[in-house]
């Protein structure tokens, strides 16, 4: 199963909410295609919200829309963390160790050789560290599951990073908890 990477659009968590939403995270799918299709106005977006009796999941797209109301006592599961993509530095290695090898090996131009494999290595480095994803899941009593996936950034001037989804889950935690 594919799970598209957000842009997220909104990431408000209120833990002192009693009658809006405590939680609201709201997002496009990334890429070139969701953004000319924002911009024609035919966007395709994932709304999760909480409140102190529900989670509900909006999703809409071309072909459709979708909403999933669960009630805080049927959440079984809440799960965060993040991950990197740690191909970026398998092929930051290999560059390096097979221009490393050219160079010894090469009568002339070696040292370009080598030195064309470390700028390709950390460029593959760098790749590695910009390509964190924040996950935020959560799965029903029924075995459902919704996740969000979306990459860290600054929303009007707060920043979104796992910190500050890990409260998102904490609130949403302690919600699920009063409810049952």
């Amino acid at each position: 199963m594919r799970i598209p990477t957000l842009v997220l659009r909104k990431f408000v968590v209120n833990p002192n909410a009693t009658t809006t939403p405590c939680i609201e995270i709201s997002g496009r799918p990334s890429g070139l295609v969701a953004w000319v299709l924002t911009l024609l106005q035919l966007s395709t977006e994932t709304h999760l919200t909480v409140t102190d009796l529900c989670t509900s999941i909006k999703s809409s797209s071309l072909s459709g829309e979708f909403t999933h109301f669960i009630p805080l006592p049927h959440v079984s599961s809440t799960t965060c963390g993040f991950s990197k993509p740690i191909g970026f530095l398998v092929a930051a290695a290999a560059a390096i160790f097979f221009c490393f090898s050219g160079a010894t090996q090469a009568r002339e131009g070696g040292f370009i050789l080598f030195l064309v494999g470390l700028v390709i290595g950390g460029v593959f480095v760098v790749c590695y560290f910009l390509s964190r994803k924040i996950t935020f899941s959560v799965i029903t009593d029924s075995g459902l599951i919704f996740i969000l996936r979306f990459k860290p950034r600054v929303l009007d001037g707060v920043p979104v990073n796992i910190e500050t989804t890990r409260a998102a889950l904490d609130l949403l935690n302690q919600k699920v908890l009063n409810a049952a």
